[in-house]
């Protein structure tokens, strides 16, 4: 049991870092609600997704999706995270479909 504590505090010390590690540069969420910004998840995000993504939080929810949408019937099955929306990565592995 002893030695399980100090292998969880040598992991702490050396995640914590991480945690808080980034290129410095916060995400400002009023620049995103003006329209002067977008969602960081953008950076892997297709056109077509960004297109789709209405209120521009960086996921495709099931109202965003047209239901003509290719992807529409299979919107459960790809919503992996079951968060009632598509992330840009669930979006991407669909359209590949």
């Amino acid at each position: 049991m002893k030695h399980n504590s100090i292998a969880f505090a040598l992991a702490l010390l050396f995640v914590a870092p991480l945690a808080s590690a980034g290129s410095g540069e916060g995400h400002d969420h009023a620049a995103t609600k003006s329209g002067k910004a977008t969602h960081p998840a953008y950076d892997m995000a297709s056109p077509a997704f960004t297109a789709l993504d209405a209120d521009k939080n960086g996921q495709i929810s099931r109202a965003e999706l047209p239901k003509d949408h290719k992807l529409s019937p299979h919107f459960g099955m790809l919503d992996t995270d079951k968060s009632d929306s598509l992330s840009p990565a669930e979006f991407a592995k669909g359209d590949g479909m």
